[in-house]
């Protein structure tokens, strides 16, 4: 078999910069809060797909962070590198969040403080028995003390938690995998263990599994998407795949996913329709706490290959700008985005009577919004800036047999428009519940 050349490579579809992605991770968004906010707009039926944008970012999220290892893991001081990167990334909004919860409880004593609340900010919140599953309910969430009734939700902080382990372990594990196909292997070895653990605990208790989703915000039960897309990066950057081999694959994971989603689909209006009820993909079944974590990856992987040519039909519907932007900023929308759910849903039956409660939605929509891009433009990025004090400064734009190129959110071109893919080479995704 001939040996591709470059222009014949997967390699060839490395860029500096793909566009498409912003609309991407604004479309994951986008998902993510209508299925937290959207039942006051529509039929919730018409939304309890929504959960599937938090598979998106997570898909996104691998696929970036593993192709910037990939990269520059055999450069000295790659690994530091790395975690600067992520702590400048992460943790500044995240802590200054809790930094204000703390201080609103003590001294102030204005916030009531479980103790289990302490598990998130150091991103644990989210690892639970099965048995106390349940109870990630009542700890995410934080009550005003004189006003119990106003309680804001961080349940959704559970995938932040889901990624900070990831970077914790999947660094360490390619640092110490050198072997391309040994590291490949370990991706598919990963996911195949994921899906394992949760066709076991289906197994042994099949209601409970799906009624307090615990599969669901576990992080050894929900890496599928993380594992697929390390491996869509690692396979891009093989000079000895062919580009066309990427594109078949491009087409068959649209193509077999989409087939069983759209299949899945029907059968649950089948049985509402039988039935009399609400059609419902939600999280609390059994198509989301066993095959879901993994077939939806896989159909995200399709559309995220889709972005990587600019001419693509896919891609081109992503790259709307009303996406892109929201995409940018996507960080920021995640974390404000969900905070005054519980207190909308409580007012909610008021704001139905006065017909206002479609207003109060699209009006939170973009108030979210605009202190997302408040908080990228004049508090995140004076610490993304400070990589150049790190000596974080980007690096060529590799052309090799042996590595390909950086992943495109890592290198700013000039004159590049300053934006979170520009920063933000690892996404932290938003997250459904």
């Amino acid at each position: 078999m001939t040996k591709p050349t470059e222009e014949t490579s997967a390699t060839s579809l490395l860029r500096n910069h793909y566009p498409a992605l912003d609309g991407f991770r604004g479309l994951a968004v986008l998902m993510v809060f209508l299925i937290h906010f959207g039942s006051m707009v529509l039929p919730y039926s018409w939304l309890s797909f929504g959960w599937v944008g938090v598979d998106f970012f997570f898909v996104l999220s691998g696929f970036l962070i593993t192709g910037g290892l990939v990269d520059t893991l055999g450069s000295p001081g790659a690994l530091k590198r790395f975690y600067i990167k992520r702590v400048l990334r992460i943790f500044p909004l995240y802590y200054a969040l809790w930094i204000v919860v703390f201080l609103l409880h003590w001294p102030l004593n204005l916030i009531q403080f479980q103790p289990r609340l302490w598990h998130w900010p150091i991103y644990l919140g989210n690892l639970v028995s099965p048995r106390h599953a349940a109870s990630l309910w009542s700890i995410s969430t934080l009550t005003l003390t004189r006003l119990p009734h106003w309680q804001f939700e961080i349940l959704h902080f559970w995938s932040l938690c889901v990624e900070e382990q990831f970077y914790m372990v999947w660094p360490l594990t390619l640092l110490i995998l050198r072997d391309k196909n040994l590291r490949m292997a370990a991706c598919v070895l990963g996911v195949t263990a994921s899906l394992a653990s949760r066709i076991f605990f289906w197994h042994f208790d099949p209601v409970g599994i799906a009624q307090n989703e615990w599969a669901y915000h576990q992080t050894a039960t929900h890496i599928d998407g993380l594992l697929i897309g390390s491996f869509i990066a690692m396979l891009i950057r093989n000079a000895e795949i062919s580009r066309i081999a990427i594109l078949r694959l491009n087409a068959a994971l649209l193509i077999g996913p989409g087939l069983i989603i759209t299949w899945y689909t029907v059968r649950c209006w089948r049985i509402a329709t039988i039935n009399h009820e609400q059609l419902s993909a939600n999280l609390g079944s059994h198509w989301t706490a066993v095959p879901a974590l993994t077939i939806i990856p896989l159909f995200a992987t399709g559309i995220l290959l889709s972005c990587l040519r600019d001419n693509h039909p896919i891609s081109r519907i992503l790259m709307f700008r009303p996406l892109q932007a929201l995409g940018e900023i996507s960080y920021g929308f995640y974390i404000i985005h969900d905070l005054p759910q519980l207190i909308l849903a409580r007012a909610y039956p008021r704001l139905r009577t006065w017909h206002v409660a479609n207003l109060a939605v699209i009006a939170w929509f973009f108030i979210a919004y605009g202190l997302a891009w408040l908080s990228f433009r004049y508090f995140e990025t004076p610490f993304l800036r400070l990589k150049n004090r790190f000596g974080l400064h980007t690096v060529p734009f590799p052309r090799d047999q042996s590595s390909a190129a950086i992943s495109d959110s890592t290198r700013r071109l000039p004159g590049e428009k300053l934006s979170q893919s520009t920063y933000d080479a690892e996404c932290t995704p938003p997250a459904a519940k």
